[in-house]
């Protein structure tokens, strides 16, 4: 199964908010409106129907089409409020950028040497809406707003090239001032929390050298010693999971981590190159590429696998590591994503050492 291109996925969702300005039901406002309106007024039952709790019912229509025809039926009913749920343009955040830059010398940059971008948007399609700290003082990391079509090729390939330097771009989850998840600082109303300590002050006040994750323990009940911010939060990983539903781009996954490239020749594996998409710290180390295999070097940290091979043919005698099947080894981890990978599944992956230490190849 070949690896799907850029953009093809699920159509984008039409979404309508409903609100009653007599009853904050939402149970009985979908009742009154399932009693007043016929499916076959608004060319049949809708993709969805949510509850929120605020009293509010949120309709996915199937299209443009049939969001119309809800719309014109909801406000002819009298004492009910409808509106289009506006769809936020997504946010990247670009790691590591040298201080001192303007934004026209930076978005000038991003479209001339990256032409993936440049056939997706232009100078008005890139806003750099912040500029955060990063651990080296001298930078910065930049949270960018772009389209839809741009966020999924750069999110895809898991970087941006500058003066022919490489810089990590992945998908900005952002926390408001609560550090609760599906709403920004614009609308939130909940009593501030440090994302650091999980204590009702700001969080550049904090002073504690503990770290306790608020999210963790609103979800699970439990305290955990990371920070609300920190990407192999469990839930965080499930906010972004959530949010990646109904991404046109998310079904194209290997191993859980994105795949922007499947070169094959011979209906056999060449070329398999992996990024990091926020759910963890993967980093692409090197690609040495032979006649028969291809090497991708991987660095994982929060977890045991700190490299991993992939060859479309057994490697050679002589190498001191134990191979597993890829299927065996995807056996174990069924968690992740299901994998995509074109031509015959002669794949071997690299584990741990039968002595336990991580070793790296003699290729």
């Amino acid at each position: 199964m070949e690896t799907p291109p850029l953009g093809q996925g699920a159509a984008v969702e039409s979404k309508l908010v409903i609100k009653s300005v007599e009853m904050e039901d939402a149970a009985k406002l979908a009742e009154k409106l399932v009693g007043s309106i016929s499916s076959k007024e608004i060319g049949g039952p809708p993709k969805a129907v949510r509850r929120n709790r605020d009293g509010q019912l949120l309709i996915v229509a199937k299209d443009e089409s049939q969001k119309t025809k809800i719309e014109e039926n909801i406000k002819n009913l009298g004492n009910v409020e409808v509106r289009e749920m506006k769809r936020e343009e997504p946010l990247l955040m670009i790691s590591g950028v040298e201080k001192g830059q303007n934004e026209t010398e930076l978005v000038t940059k991003i479209l001339r040497q990256n032409a993936d971008v440049r056939d997706k948007t232009d100078a008005d399609g890139l806003k750099i809406v912040r500029r955060v700290n990063c651990r080296n003082p001298w930078k910065k990391n930049l949270i960018v707003k772009t389209n839809v079509e741009t966020f999924k090729a750069i999110a895809r390939k898991g970087r941006i090239e500058m003066d022919c330097v490489v810089y990590y771009a992945e998908e900005y989850l952002g926390l408001p001032q609560c550090c609760r998840f599906g709403h920004v600082v614009k609308f939130c109303k909940e009593r501030k929390t440090c994302f650091k300590c999980g204590r009702e002050h700001d969080s550049w006040e904090c002073k504690e050298n503990e770290r306790k994750c608020v999210n963790f323990w609103r979800m699970f009940g439990k305290v955990e010693s990371h920070s609300a911010r920190d990407s192999v939060c469990p839930a965080m990983i499930q906010a972004l999971e959530k949010s990646r539903r109904n991404d046109p781009g998310s079904d194209c996954k290997l191993l859980g981590y994105q795949t922007f490239r499947a070169v094959t020749e011979r209906d056999k594996v060449k070329t398999l190159t992996l990024v990091r998409n926020g759910l963890g710290r993967f980093w692409m180390r090197r690609e040495k590429l032979s006649q028969n295999f291809v090497v991708i070097e991987l660095e994982l940290r929060g977890q045991n696998l700190l490299f991993g091979n992939l060859y479309n043919e057994p490697p050679g005698a002589g190498n001191p590591c134990r191979f597993l099947e890829v299927e065996e080894w995807l056996r174990q981890r069924q968690r992740f994503a299901r994998m995509i990978v074109a031509g015959e599944r002669r794949a071997y992956c690299l584990g741990k050492s039968p002595g336990g230490r991580e070793r790296r190849p003699s290729p």
